[in-house]
């Protein structure tokens, strides 16, 4: 057996073991903490909005850009997060790595409602005041409240790759002609 085969063995026992004990911290001190209800709440508020106010229309092509929103945003989270450059304190869901109302709800109807509401709006402005408020707002928010912690990270970075992520959304869900029923 090589090095790299037995060590890559060790840890991921040890990983195990770590997950094992986050676990366990977890039911004993998250789950059914405020933190954890706000969690679940703004998944559940963000859902129903999403469903009594979206295009129904449009329905196709809002729901590739909230797709590709998601897929992005947990591909950094998970980036970030290995790299250690931010943290999320209370999982809503231990055993993803991503803080999944973040990064599989809110940014991608978030995207799906910038692109659905202001038609007349240009989209590359809509996707600054969309980052800002992220970025300015909402993140430092999920920060003083020990939700989200910043290690390595600032506004500034994710007020760039919000942009991004709207503008990779918006311009991937035009790549569907198909209009909903």
């Amino acid at each position: 057996m090589s090095n790299y085969i037995k060590l890559s063995d060790q840890m991921n026992e040890q990983k195990l073991e770590i997950n094992h004990q986050k676990l366990n911290l977890w039911m004993e001190n998250v789950l059914f903490d405020w933190h954890w209800w706000f969690g679940v709440i703004i998944t559940v508020v963000a859902i129903t909005l999403w469903l009594i106010y979206h295009e129904r229309q449009s329905r196709v092509s809002l729901l590739l850009a909230g797709f590709i929103a998601a897929i992005i945003s947990a591909i950094f989270d998970n980036m970030g997060q290995f790299l250690g450059w931010f943290d999320y304190r209370y999982d809503v869901f231990p055993m993803l790595p991503n803080y999944v109302p973040w990064d599989f709800v809110v940014i991608p109807i978030i995207v799906m409602f910038t692109i659905q509401l202001f038609k007349g709006v240009n989209i590359y402005l809509k996707g600054l005041v969309l980052s800002a408020i992220v970025a300015f707002l909402a993140i430092p928010f999920l920060n003083i409240i020990n939700i989200y912690v910043l290690i390595k990270w600032n506004a500034f970075y994710s007020f760039i790759l919000m942009y991004l992520i709207a503008m990779i959304a918006y311009h991937g869900s035009k790549i569907s002609n198909v209009k909903s029923p």
